[in-house]
């Protein structure tokens, strides 16, 4: 059996990456979306840390919502499970989306209009856009396995028809691209 290098041995490599989430990872889960804030004393571990390596933050949002929660440029930003990519903050670094996920950018917005319209009685509901589909939140609503029927009632067929999918989340519903995308993919391009 051979033995694993000391976290020693592996800081010394070079290059050094390091990569992080933000939702339950340098952020305690929020309420809602926008309640959510980095930890204390994250954002200097972060400033220390890419002095050291080339960090990055992975996550499901969208790509300025995480930057705008981080807050630190020099850092490489990757949102929407890996569709989006940013070598530092936006707006002063451009956002740019993976050329196979272009064509899903109109036909997200499409939905989320479409859900902003049809689901507007729906107590609770919190629409989240990202450059390419976004998030339909209801954990704020009165009855959410209600509300979780009511989407998927509501949103199905539209989605279907315009060749996006749905998945599921935490309290969530997700508007996605038909692409084998995810963080795991994120991380490997990363590397």
């Amino acid at each position: 059996m051979t033995s694993s290098p000391d976290l020693s041995t592996l800081l010394e490599q070079r290059p050094l990456g390091l990569v992080f989430d933000i939702d339950g990872t340098l952020s305690t889960l929020a309420r809602t979306p926008d309640e959510a804030r980095l930890d204390a004393g994250v954002a200097e571990l972060l400033e220390q840390a890419r002095q050291y390596a080339h960090v990055a933050i992975i996550t499901g949002r969208g790509l300025e919502d995480g930057a705008k929660i981080v807050n630190i440029d020099g850092l490489t930003y990757i949102g929407t499970h890996g569709l989006e990519w940013s070598d530092g903050l936006p707006p002063q670094h451009p956002v740019q989306l993976i050329p196979e996920a272009r064509p899903y950018a109109e036909p997200g917005a499409y939905l989320l209009d479409y859900a902003e319209k049809e689901l507007a009685t729906l107590q609770g509901l919190i629409v989240q856009r990202k450059h390419v589909g976004g998030t339909l939140h209801y954990r704020l609503a009165p009855d959410p396995q209600q509300a979780r029927a009511r989407i998927f009632a509501v949103m199905e067929e539209p989605a279907r028809r315009v060749g996006m999918r749905l998945r599921e989340g935490k309290l969530a519903v997700e508007i996605l691209a038909p692409l084998s995308v995810n963080k795991g993919h994120a991380l490997r391009r990363f590397v």
